[in-house]
């Protein structure tokens, strides 16, 4: 694949999962990490959520890591941790913000939330493939009898 190919496979991947997610209330900006970011440290990629009653996402790609990778599955991994950062970023500004009052509650909310949407994605995709199984298993004893 091209380079210009790869970022578009990250983008489009970046993308589905916050549609799989449900974060759509989110407007998503995708761009190649700046220089300043790059020299912080080793990063594949970035999510940076400015204040977030704005909504607004900037998820970075680091050019050179993009370029190098050849594996799409690690691209897609990679797209899918920045939106999983995205979707904790709410807990990870009450833990960072002092300048207003977080409540048990208001974190108790976000958590449940996350784990609805847990429930509503991963846990059906992983259960559907259990039961699956336990089915399987069950009639191969039931025909034994």
């Amino acid at each position: 694949m091209t380079l210009q190919q790869k970022i578009q496979f990250f983008t489009n991947e970046v993308q589905y999962y916050i549609e799989y997610f449900g974060l759509i209330d989110w407007k998503l900006f995708v761009n190649e990490i700046n220089e300043v970011e790059k020299e912080k440290e080793s990063l594949c990629a970035t999510c940076y959520v400015g204040e977030i009653e704005n909504r607004n996402v900037v998820i970075s790609y680091n050019k050179e890591w993009i370029e190098e990778e050849n594996c799409l599955q690690t691209i897609s991994r990679v797209a899918f941790h920045e939106v999983m950062e995205l979707m904790l970023s709410r807990l990870n500004g009450f833990a960072s913000t002092r300048d207003f009052y977080v409540s048990e509650a208001m974190i108790i909310e976000e958590i449940h939330k996350i784990i609805r949407t847990m429930e509503n994605k991963v846990f059906k995709l992983i259960n559907e493939n259990r039961v699956e199984k336990v089915k399987k298993t069950v009639r191969k004893k039931s025909k034994k009898k």
